[in-house]
């Protein structure tokens, strides 16, 4: 191989690396990733054997992934932690990122082994097996990302959806209808198809323009035909007024002095007695929010809430922290306050997020052997959630509204999962508390083209109550929009939904 050949195929890997990581970092660059797959495929279609394969399988992989989780910067300077030394917080968001990248990088390597035996066996099946390799690729690179946030709160899974090249495309209407069929899975695959095209097209030589323009053709005809099917489905309204309470409490602010922690609990009282006021049907409030704890217990709450003057009895849904194992674990639980029957149900977070709702095994071996003692306790105290016990909604009535906390919706699947029989409403609630986060653009930008596409797949709305966001709301036929502002304080805001 000559030099002159080395240097290419390098810059050739290099341009495909860039053109999968950079829309993530920069979105209106999203087009970036059709030339991005073509120039993946051809690296790994030129390696001489598996071991190269693999190399590049995997380097691509981490890559895309490296942009794909670039948002966890917009956690600097830690918040959850004061560790008082803004190296070690650096070295540590630095750590999240590059191992998260690495282990999910490694579904590359099911790219590069895949392609690679095609090539040297059936290199006419790579068009038609190439779509559904790169779905494997992105579901094996979930679970190996599952393995480095495993820990006390955490399972082996395959949720974790940050860095799917489908997520660049879910801004287009016109490929909603895959979403309908197969959520963000049917995006990765049309950007898979458009890949292997643009490959054919510019890297083939013995390609003929008319088998071009027949391929093109085809690949058009099945995406109208697919969208005459398969349209999202339009939301049609019954009369339900839906309002959530977003607050904007930063994390620490109630954790640092008793004063302020009552404050928050008197502006949290004012927020929802404030929304009793406009007649809802259904309340809700951002993940974490504790009307439990300003009110005192589950029936006090009740009480209080059946207490407060309107011509409605909404359904109230709050969520809290619950200390088990003598404080040494939490639960994340939503409460369902039914004004009008008097009961209360109740759901359990089950999806976690690593650093965030407790430590994994890597970083409390990496702070033991940094000598970071006192700050891995002193982390261990609020970061200590495990999923609760209680995981259906086998006791809730037929009409209420499913829930997805926050995190679980980074997951392609939270809007399947809640209810397979699809028994429940056609609403799902989306409490969320982003306090971690400083103004997370680019995290927010995957969360809104993950959400959906989780709306487009199931056919529901979701709505989310925010604590340090906006609420949205997101339909099924692909609209995401902000409610209506009804009243406002300094640190909350009612935002209401006509459905």
């Amino acid at each position: 191989m000559s030099d002159l050949s080395r240097v290419n195929r390098l810059v050739v890997l290099l341009s495909a690396g860039l053109c999968l990581a950079l829309p993530f970092i920069f979105t209106f660059l999203w087009w970036l990733v059709i030339p991005g797959l073509a120039l993946a495929i051809h690296s790994i279609i030129n390696c001489r054997n598996y071991i190269q394969a693999v190399s590049v399988g995997w380097f691509l992989g981490i890559a895309k992934s490296l942009g794909g989780f670039y948002f966890i910067w917009a956690t600097f300077p830690l918040t959850g932690v004061a560790s008082g030394n803004p190296i070690l917080e650096w070295l540590s968001v630095g750590l999240f990122w590059v191992s998260t990248s690495v282990f999910m990088g490694i579904g590359g390597v099911v790219l590069g082994i895949g392609l690679h035996w095609l090539s040297e066996h059936k290199p006419i099946l790579i068009p038609f097996i190439f779509p559904f390799l790169l779905i494997l690729a992105e579901v094996v690179g979930s679970f190996f990302a599952s393995i480095i946030f495993l820990g006390p709160g955490a399972f082996l899974n395959i949720y974790l959806a940050h860095g799917y090249v489908g997520i660049l495309l879910s801004h287009l209407p016109i490929l909603y209808p895959f979403v309908r069929l197969a959520g963000v899975y049917g995006l990765i695959f049309v950007a898979a198809v458009f890949g292997i095209l643009f490959y054919r097209l510019f890297f083939e030589e013995n390609l003929t323009r008319k088998t071009s323009v027949l391929a093109l053709l085809s690949v058009s005809v099945i995406i109208y035909v697919l969208y005459l099917s398969y349209s999202p489905i339009p939301y049609v309204k019954n009369e339900s007024r839906y309002l959530a309470i977003d607050t904007y409490f930063s994390m620490g602010v109630a954790a640092e002095e008793q004063n302020l922690l009552v404050d928050a609990n008197k502006e949290l009282l004012d927020a929802v007695v404030t929304a009793f006021k406009y007649n809802p049907d259904v309340i809700l409030l951002p993940e974490d929010a504790r009307l439990i704890d300003a009110v005192g217990s589950e029936q006090k709450t009740l009480a209080f809430l059946q207490s407060i003057s309107s011509d409605t009895k909404p359904l109230v849904v709050d969520s809290a922290r619950i200390e088990v194992n003598n404080n040494t674990h939490s639960y994340l639980r939503a409460f369902y306050y039914d004004t009008q029957g008097s009961q209360i149900y109740k759901k359990d977070k089950q999806y976690l997020i690593a650093e965030g709702e407790y430590i994994s095994y890597l970083f409390s071996t990496v702070l033991s052997l940094l000598g970071q003692d006192q700050l891995l306790r002193s982390a261990s105290e609020h970061m200590n959630y495990i999923p609760g016990p209680i995981k259906s909604y086998d006791s809730f009535p037929d009409d209420f509204p499913a829930v997805i906390f926050c995190f679980e919706s980074s997951s392609a699947l939270s809007a399947k999962l809640p209810d397979k029989n699809n028994r429940l409403g056609n609403v799902i609630l989306h409490p969320v508390s982003h306090s971690n986060f400083h103004t997370p653009e680019l995290f927010w930008y995957q969360l809104d083209a993950l959400l959906r596409t989780q709306a487009i797949w199931s056919g529901k709305v979701i709505i989310s109550a925010t604590n340090m966001a906006q609420s949205k709301i997101y339909y099924p036929d692909g609209r995401i929009e902000t409610g209506d502002i009804l009243d406002k304080s300094s640190l909350w805001q009612l935002v209401g939904y006509e459905l």
